[in-house]
């Protein structure tokens, strides 16, 4: 259960996190940033998933 509540966690920071970017808060003229962004917002849907499926 806790699993799940966690996983579902990481689905919503991914989620906030892409549409933040999309938004434009974010500014992308540094690729540096905004790949490691992207790294940290694709692993927290990979672990949101893997927990949300287990």
């Amino acid at each position: 259960m806790l699993r799940k509540f966690i996983g579902i966690g990481m689905l919503v920071i991914f989620v906030l996190f892409m549409s933040w970017s999309i938004m434009g808060d974010l500014s992308f003229k540094d690729a540096a940033i905004a790949v490691a962004i992207a790294l940290v917002a694709v692993s927290f849907l990979i672990i949101g998933v893997a927990l949300c499926v287990s």
